[in-house]
C-alpha cells in the first residue's frame, strides 16, 4: 500500500513540475502571441513522463488548453531537446483537433487530422491523414497540410498513391469565400 502511495505521489509531483515548467516556457504555445504567456492545462487518462530524456506521453481522451489554443487527441507526445527547449509535439487521433484564435483575427483557425506534428523551431504544424484546416468559410482539405503559424501561411498537397476510381484522390480541395478581402 505504501509503495503504491509513494509511486502515486511521485507521479503527481512529476506531473506538477512538468506543468509548471511547460507553462513557463514561451516556446510552447503554437506560435500565437498572447497564448504563449497563459497557463497550460493537460487532461488525460494516462500519463508517462521521463524528465531526464525530455519525453512525456499522454493517452486517452487528451485535452490540452492554453489560452485560446485547444488540442484534442487520443495520444499526445511532447519532446524536448537536451537544453529543455520544446522540440516537437505529436497529436494522434481519429481525428486529432486543433483550434486557436490568431492575434488580430476575428475567427479561429480550426484543424483536424489523424496526425498533427508541431515543430517548435520552425513554428510549423504538419497535418496528415484526412487533413482539414479552416478559418471562417475558407477551407482546405488534403491528405497533407503544412501550416506555418508565425507566417500565417498554408501549403497543401496530396501525396497519396490511391489507384481507386475516385477522381478526387490525390487532389487538394480549397474553398475560398469571394466576399473576403
Amino acid at each position: 500500500m505504501n509503495q503504491k502511495k509513494n509511486s502515486s505521489s511521485k507521479l503527481k509531483i512529476s506531473q506538477i513540475s512538468l506543468l509548471i515548467s511547460l507553462s513557463c516556457m514561451n516556446t510552447f504555445a503554437m506560435g500565437l502571441g498572447s497564448d504563449k504567456l497563459k497557463p497550460m492545462n493537460i487532461k488525460a487518462k494516462q500519463v508517462y513522463i521521463d524528465d531526464k530524456s525530455g519525453f512525456s506521453e499522454y493517452n486517452g481522451n487528451v485535452i490540452l488548453v492554453q489560452g485560446t489554443m485547444k488540442i484534442t487527441a487520443d495520444k499526445l507526445t511532447i519532446i524536448y531537446d537536451a537544453k529543455q527547449n520544446l522540440n516537437k509535439i505529436i497529436a494522434i487521433g481519429n481525428p486529432s483537433t486543433y483550434r486557436q484564435r490568431p492575434d488580430n483575427k476575428k475567427e479561429d483557425i480550426q484543424a483536424k487530422a489523424q496526425k498533427m506534428v508541431y515543430f517548435a523551431k520552425k513554428d510549423l504544424m504538419v497535418l496528415t491523414g484526412k487533413a482539414l484546416m479552416q478559418q471562417g468559410s475558407d477551407k482546405f482539405t488534403s491528405n497533407k497540410i503544412r501550416y506555418f503559424l508565425n507566417k500565417d501561411r498554408v501549403e497543401t498537397f496530396d501525396p497519396s498513391k490511391d489507384n481507386s476510381k475516385n477522381k478526387d484522390t490525390g487532389r487538394v480541395n480549397i474553398i475560398l469565400d469571394p466576399n473576403k478581402k
